[in-house]
């Protein structure tokens, strides 16, 4: 009698467990199914996402190249400062355009950046080495007012005039107050105001405060 109790209570812990299983099992079908249902309306929505950006690249990615061949001949008519430098970024966002792996938003930012740094130059004095004529001399820039060369010697200097696309040498006194310009934009001298030649609409060269 003891033995067919314990076989009949151990039958009774068996159909438990399976039923404990078979609700479980049924619990987690439910579950993935409602998983499932929400997964594939990700997916819609992915592919329509999808969609609706390819149309907008469409749309977006000439707006990137007119800005671009905007860009290119506005810096090939300003004053010819660090043009190697300018020219190569203009080349280098003509690549980065026709590359296929380079996704919109990317090419979008460089174009951007690269609208910013021109910005920056009308807002900015500098001053930079580079050769001319075979010769390293000095650069200084004024914003986009003037741009200017001197000698290292610091014996000559002159002034770039748009109107006649020629260099114009300067005055012994312009050329001092270059020479301390340059100082100051490289940081050897305390900022203070002087007075520099600027290109005017006509041939005749003004003085501006800088």
């Amino acid at each position: 009698m003891d033995q067919l109790d314990a076989q009949r209570q151990a039958t009774l812990n068996e159909k438990r467990q399976l039923r404990l299983q078979s609700e479980l099992l049924e619990q987690y079908n439910l579950h993935l199914h409602a998983m499932l249902l929400q997964q594939q309306q990700q997916l819609q929505q992915l592919k329509g996402d999808l969609a609706s950006l390819a149309q907008s690249e469409q749309h977006a990615l000439p707006l990137v190249h007119q800005m671009l061949n905007e860009l290119t001949p506005f810096v090939a008519r300003d004053l010819p400062f660090l043009s190697q430098e300018r020219e190569l970024r203009l080349q280098d966002l003509v690549q980065l355009l026709n590359r296929a792996d380079m996704n919109l938003a990317e090419k979008y930012r460089q174009v951007l950046d690269a609208y910013q740094i021109e910005m920056e130059y009308g807002e900015t004095i500098e001053a930079y080495q580079a050769m001319l004529n075979e010769r390293q001399i000095n650069f200084f820039r004024l914003d986009r007012t003037a741009l200017y060369y001197q000698t290292l010697n610091a014996q000559q200097s002159a002034l770039w005039d748009p109107a006649t696309q020629q260099w114009q040498i300067l005055s012994p006194t312009d050329n001092l107050s270059l020479r301390d310009a340059i100082a100051i934009a490289w940081e050897r001298q305390a900022p203070r105001l002087l007075s520099l030649p600027v290109p005017p609409p006509s041939n005749h060269i003004n003085k501006s405060e800088s």
